[in-house]
């Protein structure tokens, strides 16, 4: 299984595209540069429905994902 593949199936991710991959060794990190796949829209927590966002940033998020 591509490593690309495998990063969106362990984080039950969908819709997005990993543009990069990378590990610090120092900080035992794994950073997952990821974009929105085009064309797709977000659900909405409560109901499901797709809804198109209401935040967007040019900034560089981060987001942690339980240890594995």
């Amino acid at each position: 299984m591509a490593l690309k593949k495998l990063l969106k199936s362990i984080l039950n991710v969908n819709c997005i595209k990993i543009k990069n991959v990378e590990f610090d060794r120092i900080s035992s990190s794994v950073f997952i540069q990821v974009d929105v796949t085009k064309g797709q829209k977000s659900r909405c927590p409560v109901c499901g429905k797709k809804c198109s966002g209401y935040d967007s940033t040019t900034e560089h998020r981060t987001w942690r994902s339980l240890d594995f």
